[in-house]
């Protein structure tokens, strides 16, 4: 009925993964799509990571939901009719290799649904840490690439209207960025206007500070994505937090003098008129096409195809009237090294008094925001990482607690985005990789998880924990060989760990696997012993004793497992199917009952039940359940589950004939 999957073992979590044959299914959207998690909402509905069952490999995709506003059947079609043209767009869209494309999309009453394609990466926010400027050369190169993407888009009329680092994917498979979520909710907000409904009041401050003025007043200009870009140059360039960003308010006060943040960056004069013509508080007065921030750009490059900030010995530059600079005499030297000498030490005197305090300050901060954790305070946890981080931005630590914090609180991609930054910062910490790899595992990212416990392991070869989970990772991509050697590795690092009952429970998953039952249920008995109280240990233990032909040994096991744990359908279901298999088949729909009990939407608990009570000569209960699993089978996407109950369906109704 199925095969025994690998389990994980996330001690950085405090909770266990772990799948049986039987894991309880959830309702799916639209009869395909099982929700993963919430990745972004807004007043108007949310957007999701879901897996499509439509496909044995339970591919994931981007699912957008929107729910219409108000009642009226006039404005409501009025609603579905734009969005319907508003998807023929996006579908367009989807043609360009770096922008997602559209998979489907359907209403269900008052809800709509867009399915787009996954991309696998990381946001451009993972990249942008603050106090690390980017080099000039590579910001003009990401500006260049997503003027590429605005050049289509702008082509079938399209304004992006929500630029900014989080929806710039870098794809996982070859390094390119992607553009996500195009403003439909934006575009949607305008027609209920323009229907005589309310504007959306959404929550704009983490990303105000990309939308320009007239934007939050409800204006969309080709423009507004061009002011976007200005800013994250800016970002990029000055290493400053999004926090400390020019804010559209202090652009618009700033008409008659220059802005502050040239100050604060190492940019040569044509990129920073770029810029500042990019992020004109007067929309007139910006860029109107992307092709002519584009040729602009391109001739900046064309005047210093190398980095503007190349380093140069001092004696090789010429000098610079404007600036005042002379070259000085070899007789003065001394006296100048002795004037010099004095204001470095003075300044770095200075520096030093300044500076420690506030180190200081933010390391109190994360021993504070440690304690507050352990203590489940988690709001002010964060608050105190988020102070720290503010006085000292390259403080790694600071980033991998809050980072922690967010995984718990289940902000995967928020946790991925300060994991990546202090393994930046501080990349010879062994723990941030493995708290990254346990994230991406998480995230469905398998070959990021495994290169990442790799890391962790090359930094700390005796962290036995993460050869648990990179054996995990193994598991999962099907690799049961590397995974058991994982293992192995584990166990022989770890003699009194509490990563050992996990390592011998694993391996046990992957010997089955391997047919190699003998050693699987050796290993599923050491994790018996090492946790007696670990109700899955005993399961396993009994799914592969079935395996084996020993179906009375199954059932002891299933009987302990139910003992340890009564509020879970699966070992109720699993001795199910070891009385079935010795003709106890009213024993067997004891337990199936049981088991529908927890889990009334499992199709394997009907499809088995059914066959039971035709055992029984129950015909009637039995095509009735049968008629349930394919159902929910259907309901799934499983398409072979759905062909099997539909051939008993058959052979029972032309039983009935034949009678």
């Amino acid at each position: 009925m199925g095969s025994l999957a690998s389990h994980l073992w996330l001690e950085q979590y405090r909770r266990e993964h772990h799948h049986t044959i039987c894991q309880p299914v959830n309702k799916l959207l639209g009869g395909r799509y099982q929700p993963i998690r919430v990745i972004g909402s807004s007043q108007l509905g949310k957007t999701y990571l879901m897996a499509d069952a439509h496909y044995p490999d339970f591919p994931k995709c981007i699912v957008k939901h929107l729910e219409l506003p108000g009642k009226n059947p006039t404005t409501l079609k009025f609603i579905s009719k734009f969005l319907k043209r508003k998807v023929g767009i996006l579908e367009k869209l989807g043609e360009h290799d770096q922008i997602p494309e559209i998979l489907a999309f359907f209403e269900e009453g008052r809800n709509f649904y867009i399915i787009q394609e996954y991309i696998p990466g990381h946001s451009l926010a993972t990249e942008l840490i603050p106090g690390k400027p980017w080099p000039e050369v590579d910001v003009i190169e990401l500006l260049k690439e997503l003027l590429e993407i605005l050049i289509f888009a702008q082509a079938y009329g399209v304004i992006h209207c929500r630029i900014k680092p989080s929806n710039i994917i870098r794809r996982q498979t070859d390094g390119k960025l992607v553009l996500t979520d195009f403003g439909i909710a934006k575009e949607v907000n305008s027609q209920i206007m323009k229907a005589g409904g309310q504007l959306e009041t959404a929550d704009l401050t983490d990303t105000s500070v990309y939308l320009p003025p007239e934007q939050l007043n409800g204006q969309s200009h080709f423009s507004n994505d061009f002011y976007a870009l200005g800013i994250l140059a800016i970002q990029a360039l000055t290493g400053l937090a999004p926090a400390d960003l020019p804010t559209a308010r202090q652009i618009s006060q700033s008409k008659t003098k220059p802005l502050a943040w040239q100050g604060k960056a190492q940019v040569n004069s044509e990129l920073a008129i770029v810029i500042n013509k990019a992020i004109s508080p007067d929309p007139s007065r910006r860029y109107q096409r992307a092709s002519d921030l584009l040729a602009d750009l391109q001739g900046i490059v064309m005047s210093c195809p190398t980095s503007a900030f190349s380093a140069v010995p001092v004696e090789d530059k010429k000098p610079d009237p404007k600036s005042g600079f002379r070259p000085f005499k070899s007789h003065s030297s001394v006296a100048l090294a002795s004037v010099v000498g004095v204001s470095v030490l003075a300044a770095l005197i200075g520096i030093h008094r300044f500076q420690l305090p506030q180190k200081l300050r933010a390391y109190y901060l994360v021993n504070q925001a440690n304690t507050q954790k352990q203590d489940r305070n988690e709001a002010l946890a964060i608050a105190n990482y988020n102070r720290a981080i503010q006085i000292n931005p390259n403080y790694g630590e600071a980033y991998a607690g809050r980072g922690d914090l967010h995984s718990k609180q289940g902000n995967l991609e928020q946790a991925l985005s300060d994991l990546t930054a202090a393994i930046n910062l501080k990349s010879e910490n062994s723990s941030h990789y493995y708290q990254r790899a346990n994230i991406r595992f998480d995230l469905g990212d398998l070959q990021g998880a495994i290169e990442d416990y790799t890391q962790s392991i090359k930094l700390e070869p005796t962290l036995a924990k993460a050869y648990v989970n990179r054996g995990s990772a193994r598991a999962e991509w099907g690799d049961d060989q590397g995974a058991v050697e994982d293992y192995t590795k584990a166990i022989e690092l770890s003699p009194e760990q509490p990563e050992l009952a996990a390592a011998y429970l694993n391996r046990c998953l992957s010997y089955s696997n391997l047919d190699d039952n003998s050693a699987a249920i050796k290993d599923c008995t050491q994790a018996i012993n090492l946790r007696p109280s670990h109700s899955l240990a005993y399961q396993n233990r009994g799914l592969v004793r079935r395996r084996v032909g020993d179906p009375q040994g199954a059932i002891q096991d299933f009987n302990i497992a139910i003992n340890i744990d009564p509020n879970s359908p699966d070992p109720y279901y699993s001795r199910g199917l070891a009385r079935h298999e010795l003709g106890d088949f009213e024993g067997a729909i004891e337990d199936y009952d049981r088991a529908l009990q927890l889990n009334s939407e499992h199709p394997f608990f009907y499809h088995d039940r059914g066959i039971a009570y035709a055992e029984l000569g129950q015909q009637q209960a039995a095509i009735h359940d049968l008629e349930q699993a394919a159902k929910h089978c259907l309901n799934l996407g499983r398409v072979r589950c759905y062909e099997d109950a539909q051939y008993e369906l058959g052979r029972l109704t032309q039983s009935l004939l034949e009678e």
